[in-house]
C-alpha cells in the first residue's frame, strides 16, 4: 500500500470514523477496504467498471505481485487487497491497518 492509502486509513482514525469487521459495513461502520473504495469513489469524476482495478492502481495494492503473509497470524493472502480485508477481520483499528499493510512506496 502506498502512501495515500495509508492517509485515508490514518484520516478514519483522526476522524474517530466507526470501524466494521467481519463485513463491508455495519450501520455507520466501515471495513478497511470498503473505506478505501468510498475515498477513491469520491475522488472519481466518473463512475469506473472495477472498482477493485482502480484500488489497486491508486492506493498500490498489489493486485498482480502475487501472495503476501499475514503478520498475525502467517496465513498467506492472495495480494495486498485481500490482506487488508483479512488485517481488517483480525481486529484491527485504523491506525494498525496503515501500520501492518506492506509499504509499496517505491516499489517495482
Amino acid at each position: 500500500m502506498n502512501d495515500l492509502g495509508r492517509q485515508v486509513l490514518l484520516a478514519a482514525a483522526w476522524a474517530n470514523r466507526p470501524q466494521a469487521f467481519k463485513r463491508p459495513r455495519d450501520g455507520d461502520a466501515i471495513c478497511g477496504t470498503a473505506l478505501l473504495e468510498e475515498a477513491l469513489r469520491e475522488s472519481l469524476a466518473a463512475p469506473v467498471l472495477n472498482i477493485v482495478t482502480e484500488m489497486g492502481r491508486a492506493y498500490d495494492l498489489g493486485l498482480l505481485r502475487g501472495p503476501v503473509m499475514c503478520s498475525e497470524c502467517g496465513r498467506t493472502r492472495l495480494n495486498e487487497y485481500v490482506l487488508l480485508q483479512h488485517l481488517n477481520d483480525h481486529g484491527l483499528d485504523w491506525l494498525a491497518l496503515a501500520n501492518k499493510m506492506p509499504d509499496t512506496e517505491g516499489a517495482a
